[in-house]
Parts: structure tokens; sequence; C-alpha cells
């Protein structure tokens, strides 16, 4: 009876263990699959986190160029002269070319909860004038149609447009068309070689110029026709007119 005891204590023993190693290593699957998810989880927080760090940096940078166009383009109408009213037409531009995008979604709907998705700026390019006729007020005084020539006519237009002149040529004319040019005001022009001015005039009318050719001409009178590459800027009032002219003298 003893005996049958015993056997009954060790079978239920063996039983319970059997039992225990069971539970065990389902606690032991539980924990790796949750592991598993634990780490799927950061991993995709990770990738969408370094996705928004990218497009904010990308938004900072463009705005930052942006500022720095408006900035140059600001200080090179000043240079020449343009009126405010039309600085303010370019800062409309560049404000206007400024556009929000719809904001992407993040993948995980987690993380887009806790953290705000930046939106895509998109910046028109700026056209800065490179004519010789910048973009001015239409009721300020202006030189058009700037050319240098040989010479000029009776209506003291240019004849003998060119740009290449030998240090033979007896004089090099710069000519222009005359607009909005009231009386007393300084025109005036700037001759340079190699980006040094080499000799400078000025003509103040006592009439008004509506729309009419005006001219300087520089001679070997007053200056040495020196072979390279020169340029010649007209101002008004002290102010650049429009972008300077080049021409060569050739030997």
């Amino acid at each position: 009876m003893k005996s049958l005891s015993l056997f009954t204590t060790i079978v239920m023993v063996m039983l319970l263990s059997a039992c225990g190693v069971a539970i065990d290593n389902a606690a032991e699957a539980q924990r790796d699959n949750a592991a598993t998810q634990v780490a799927a989880l950061i991993a995709t927080t990770t990738l969408e986190a370094a996705r928004l760090h990218t497009t904010l940096d990308y938004t900072v940078t463009r705005a930052s160029l942006a500022s720095t166009q408006g900035s140059f383009l600001e200080l090179t109408l000043e240079t020449r002269g343009t009126p405010a009213s039309v600085l303010q037409e370019f800062q409309a531009q560049i404000f206007s070319s400024f556009a929000t995008a719809t904001p992407t979604a993040a993948s995980d709907q987690r993380l887009s909860q806790s953290t705000s998705v930046a939106t895509q700026l998109v910046v028109t390019p700026l056209i800065i004038p490179t004519s010789n006729e910048p973009v001015v007020d239409p009721n300020a005084p202006r030189l058009e149609n700037i050319v240098t020539s040989t010479g000029v006519d009776g209506d003291d237009c240019a004849v003998g447009e060119t740009n290449v002149f030998t240090t033979a040529t007896p004089s090099i004319y710069v000519v222009a068309r005359a607009v909005n040019v009231l009386q007393d005001t300084r025109l005036g022009s700037r001759w340079n070689l190699n980006g040094e001015q080499v000799i400078s005039y000025e003509f103040t009318p006592n009439f008004t110029i509506e729309n009419a050719c005006i001219w300087f001409f520089m001679d070997q009178a007053d200056v040495i026709f020196t072979p390279g590459e020169w340029t010649v800027q007209l101002d008004i009032n002290g102010s650049p007119a429009a972008l300077p002219i080049n021409f060569t003298i050739r030997e």
C-alpha cells in the first residue's frame, strides 16, 4: 500500500514538472514575440523621424536661399537707382513666390499624432534684369537704347554704331535716348579700362529732354586709346542709369 502511494507521488511530481516546462516555453515565446514587435516599432519610428528631419533641413535651406536672393535683388536695384515703388513691387514678387504644399501624412499613425509634419516650400526663381534698360518708374528720368558709335547725326543719334574701335579711331561716342529728363538733371558718363576709371564727363541740360538722343564722347585729345576691354557707364543724378556698355579698343 505504501509502495502504491509512493508511485502515485512520483507520477504527480513528473506531471507537474512537465507542466512547468510547458508554461516556461510559452512565456519565453511570448517574450520573444513582444521583443520582435518592439524592435519593429523602434525601426519604423526612427525612419519616420529621419525623414521628418530631412524635410525640415530642406525647408530651412530653401527659405535661407530665398532670403539671400531677395536681399541681393534689392541691393542691385537700389544701386542702379530704381525707385522705391519698383522695389516694393519686386518684394511683393518675392513673397508671392512662396507656396505652402499640403502636409505629407506620416506612415505611422502614432508618429503623426505626436509630431507635426513639415510642409514643403516651393520658391519661384527670381529674374534679375540683365538688359541695358532696367525696370523703372515710367515717370522717372531714364536713358534707353544705349550704344557706342564712331559719330552722331544731326538729331544727335548714333552713326556708325559699333563696339569695336582701334587706337587710330578719332573719337568714341556713347549715345542714348533720354526720356523724362527734366531741366537741371545731371547726366554723366564714366569711362573705364579693365575696371579702372580713366575719365568722366557730366552734362546738365537747362531744358527738358522728353524723347531725344543725347551723347558723350571720348577723344584722343583727352585720353590715350589704350588697347583692351573698356566699359562706359551712364549716370542720372549720380546713380547708374543702366548696366555698363562694353566695347573693345584694338591696335
